[in-house]
């Protein structure tokens, strides 16, 4: 692709590198670039809230300063509540204390972790384990399914099942939170299931909310309430294998590729 470049979140980032090379287009380095921004050129930001001032110059996908809205989770729930499409949150502890009588609460310990980082669940009654120190509490709710839903440019390109992992003990799964470290990888394909149709639409919408060009939204759907809610909306996932070629199809698209 002439004139395309990717800017990723950090130097090392495997998903920009294997994305880039499918792509046939260079990286722009963090440190002692010599990158020269014009219109013109395109830069797929890949998870940077903030981005080089020849960076700026160009025509950026996914601008910083909406990425940095979706990386903070207080601040994307604030996006998202208007329109219920998160689960319930406060900052507050004495709320989320109330809120205990009745449900779990999860407790988030930082507002931009990744990959489940600082995600504590205290269960219903559990008063003694609340903390006061959590930067936001969310009423847990319950879920059949979780999902992740590949969005670029208004499209949905992918999407994903959180399957449990057969090697791993039942002793060590973690149903609530389910990430690769409590036993859960993605599935696809055959092994996906039924997706419900709420369950894109929340997508589509928050990613649309955001005024991103693109995202990875992490989505959960109760089925007693056939409700779906938003858990957060990734600007830098995890590629790897069938997805790289699938993020690269997308771009190509977005970009016009081998248009007239």
């Amino acid at each position: 692709m002439k004139d395309v470049f990717m800017y990723p979140y950090k130097a090392g980032s495997e998903s920009c590198s294997a994305l880039a090379k499918a792509l046939g287009v260079r990286r722009i380095k963090h440190d002692n670039s010599t990158f020269k921004g014009k219109q013109e050129r395109t830069v797929i930001n890949w998870g940077a809230t903030e981005v080089p001032a020849e960076v700026n110059k160009c025509f950026v996908v996914n601008h910083p300063e909406r990425v940095a809205i979706a990386c903070n989770k207080l601040s994307a729930y604030r996006v998202l509540e208007d329109e219920d499409l998160c689960p319930a949150y406060t900052e507050r502890e004495d709320v989320a204390r109330a809120w205990l009588q009745k449900c779990d609460i999860v407790e988030r310990h930082t507002l931009t972790g990744m990959g489940g980082a600082g995600i504590r669940v205290v269960e219903k009654g559990d008063f003694d384990s609340l903390s006061d120190k959590a930067k936001v509490y969310c009423i847990y709710v319950p879920k059949k399914a979780e999902f992740r839903v590949h969005v670029i440019c208004g499209n949905i390109v992918d999407v994903q099942r959180k399957s449990r992992r057969r090697d791993v003990p039942d002793d060590k799964v973690n149903w609530k939170v389910r990430n690769h470290d409590n036993g859960f990888i993605y599935a696809r394909g055959d092994d996906l299931g039924e997706v419900p149709n709420n369950v894109v639409q929340v997508a589509l919408r928050a990613v649309e909310l955001m005024g991103l060009d693109f995202g990875a939204v992490d989505v959960i759907y109760n089925e007693s309430k056939e409700v779906a809610y938003v858990l957060e909306v990734n600007t830098a996932p995890g590629l790897s294998g069938e997805t790289v070629e699938i993020y690269k199809r997308g771009f190509e698209k977005l970009l016009h590729v081998g248009e007239e």
